[in-house]
């Protein structure tokens, strides 16, 4: 299982992987040991994940986490030597922020590119 850890100055956040979850493969993010969101994704041939949806819970909402939550999964693909084919408009706003990242996505299956 994939983590990676970070702190906000008040409380820990990490973030994740949880491939085998019986909802569905995702990435969550736990801020101060409670999940505070999600992003489900796909498996797909070979490492590359199809990001679908980001989802921060209500009461976590307004505080920036979705920035971790696709950094650590974006972190996870790279390590893992993979790519993505990216559906989330969340995820297509922060690769246009950050295009740095850009390397990651597929080029054969490079998804919706339209960025919400």
């Amino acid at each position: 299982m994939a983590e990676a850890s970070r702190g906000d100055g008040a409380e820990d956040i990490e973030v994740v992987d949880r491939p085998d979850d019986p909802s569905g493969p995702r990435y969550e993010l736990r801020v101060g040991g409670r999940t505070a969101g999600m992003l489900v994704y796909q498996a797909a041939d070979g490492d590359r994940r199809v990001l679908l949806h980001t989802e921060v819970g209500e009461e976590f909402q307004g505080r920036g986490l979705s920035k971790p939550l696709i950094e650590g999964a974006l972190e996870d693909i790279a390590a893992r030597g993979g790519t993505l084919t990216n559906h989330c408009p969340a995820v297509g706003r922060y690769l246009d922020k950050h295009p740095e990242w850009e390397r990651l996505v597929d080029p054969e299956h490079p998804g919706d590119r339209r960025r919400g």
